[in-house]
């Protein structure tokens, strides 16, 4: 038993639109000219490390009469010289001489989950978790990082898309206690604000006008820090301020503040991979599974408080895995 997270396949429209956006990044990829990170995990291992954690993070749902988006996430993260994989992003990277170019998918935290619809969306159709493909790129600037990263949705959601560019200052990522301040620009173009912010006209009602946000700009602070406990062990976390346009903002459905804030506290464990001795292949690995969704949140679900799999989305994932262990 365990938490799944699940998703309908998107249509063929859709799955031959991010073929063509994955090949003509890969083009960009293999030119060394195109990709990016505004991940808040990169750094906090060593190049080529991997680690085990976990996670929590804590952000006001913008929607009127929601409570406060609470998640709990396992974290695993890998990093080779080609390829990285984290709990909600993976990619492709190249590093050459200050740049790091990036092809990657990750995970979009907005939305609600069908068993906890805000007060305000209530009867509207429901804005679900979200997944895109992006590519960007980074390069060492001063005493920090600045990187472009280029992402739409491959969830057949919103099909929407967002240019996102940040600076991420270094000088004090070192020692025992490193801590780096951000700032982000982001344009969000009117698909992606209109579908999680926007009211169809078959949606509305007389407290609840039909409208639509249009495409605006976001901008975010906030500051990332990690203290090191031991060799191996150290503990993370973030807090951010994201001031949403002013489309948003108006909203109907939507708390009309000018500042969100959200904070992330974490624990990571690292290590290097041993490879395997001279002569000898690390042997590899298969399994088969199957699990269908619940309304319970992981942690309810992983002490055995909660075993109902009766969910208003009905959904459910099989897959075969194979591979080796690090």
């Amino acid at each position: 038993m365990g938490s799944v997270i699940s998703a309908r396949l998107p249509s063929k429209r859709t799955m031959l639109r991010n073929l063509c956006i994955s090949a003509a990044a890969a083009v960009c990829l293999a030119a060394g000219e195109v990709s990016a990170n505004g991940d808040p995990l990169t750094g906090l291992l060593a190049p080529g490390d991997a680690g085990v954690g976990m996670q929590f993070r804590f952000e006001p749902s913008p929607y009127i009469g929601a409570d406060t988006n609470t998640d709990f996430l396992p974290l695993a993260t890998y990093d080779s010289e080609y390829f990285y994989l984290q709990t909600y992003r993976a990619g492709l990277k190249l590093d050459r001489g200050g740049w790091r170019n990036e092809l990657f998918i990750r995970r979009r935290f907005e939305g609600f989950a069908s068993n906890k619809v805000p007060e305000s969306m209530t009867g509207m159709a429901k804005r679900s978790v979200g997944a895109d493909v992006g590519i960007g790129t980074e390069h060492d600037w001063g005493n920090g990082a600045a990187w472009v990263e280029l992402l739409t949705d491959a969830s057949d959601n919103s099909h929407g898309s967002e240019l996102r560019l940040g600076y991420r200052y270094e000088a004090f990522w070192n020692g025992r206690l490193r801590w780096r301040p951000y700032l982000t620009l982001s344009y969000r173009n009117a698909k992606l604000n209109n579908y999680y912010y926007g009211v169809q006209p078959d949606e509305a009602t007389p407290e609840r006008p039909a409208y639509q946000p249009g495409g605006g700009f976001n901008l975010e602070a906030g500051v990332q820090l990690t203290y090191r406990l031991t060799e191996r062990w150290q503990v993370f976390g973030g807090v951010s301020l994201l001031a949403p346009s002013s489309g948003v903002r108006d909203s109907p459905v939507v708390e009309d503040t000018a500042i969100v804030p959200s904070v992330t506290i974490g624990l990571m464990y690292g290590f290097t991979p041993d490879k395997a001795p001279a002569g000898e292949r690390k042997p590899l690995i298969m399994r088969a599974y199957y699990g269908k969704s619940s309304e319970c949140d992981l942690f309810p679900i992983i002490t055995l408080q909660c075993t109902s799999t009766n969910t208003q989305d009905n959904t459910g994932v099989a897959a075969f895995e194979i591979g080796q262990t690090l």
